[in-house]
């Protein structure tokens, strides 16, 4: 990013920097909705998908949050 010229379009800056995260955090969401639907033999097992899921999501927008979020100045 030193050096010029920068693309808008790659992964290490621009628009093409929400791809991946918010890819992960839809496909979350897909998952969190068929995970209803499986008849799972423990409920632990279920728990366990759900609080995988939601933990990936976090990280995600954690992520787009540190590189999109304004970064306050010290006094």
């Amino acid at each position: 990013m030193l050096v010029g010229p920068l693309d808008g379009a790659s992964p290490a800056f621009g628009g093409n920097l929400f791809a991946a995260p918010y890819r992960n955090i839809r496909n979350a969401n897909i998952l969190l909705g068929a995970v209803d639907k499986v008849g799972w033999p423990l409920h632990i097992q279920k728990s366990a998908v759900q609080g995988f899921a939601k933990t990936i999501q976090a990280l995600d927008y954690l992520n787009v949050i540190n590189t999109r979020g304004r970064i306050s100045e010290r006094p």
